[in-house]
């Protein structure tokens, strides 16, 4: 158990730093960014609402069929659903592969595991899909940003 959080402790330490400095390159690119997000923000927002609106009709439904038990699963696949289209607005292909996989694991879950069980497969193979994830997103990142990404 001590290798879980000595290795989270590592990840989110190399995030901070990450932000940071993707920060300070953002801010150098400027008017680059406003543009960029002048064009990308309103479909952006549209994609965020409509999972807000998804992660409501889940709850709704878990309550009303009294299957809480689902509560977690059809949550994540509003989430996994969500990266689809996030994926053609910010030109990131391996959002793609991120919607497709916690959408097939959580089928794949549904279908075999039931009540807390499901809860939990759920929870943690969604959890481990973002991490890698954020983790390819952070090194895509790297590789894009102009300028010397760590201090020499």
């Amino acid at each position: 158990m001590g290798v879980f959080y000595a290795v989270t402790v590592g990840f989110m330490v190399f995030a901070v730093r990450a932000v940071r400095r993707g920060r300070q390159q953002l801010k150098a690119l400027g008017a680059d960014r406003r543009a960029y997000w002048a064009k990308k923000g309103p479909r952006f927002g549209i994609i965020t609402a409509l999972e807000w609106v998804g992660c409501g009709i889940v709850v709704a439904l878990a309550l009303g069929f009294h299957r809480m038990d689902l509560l977690a699963v059809g949550i994540s696949l509003v989430v996994g659903a969500h990266f689809l289209p996030l994926a053609s607005l910010f030109d990131f292909p391996v959002y793609y592969v991120t919607g497709v996989a916690i959408i097939l694991c959580d089928v794949v879950s549904v279908a075999r595991f039931h009540g807390h069980a499901l809860t939990a497969m759920s929870g943690i193979v969604t959890g481990a899909i973002l991490w890698l994830t954020a983790i390819s997103a952070l090194v895509f990142s790297r590789r894009q940003l102009p300028g010397p990404v760590m201090p020499e």
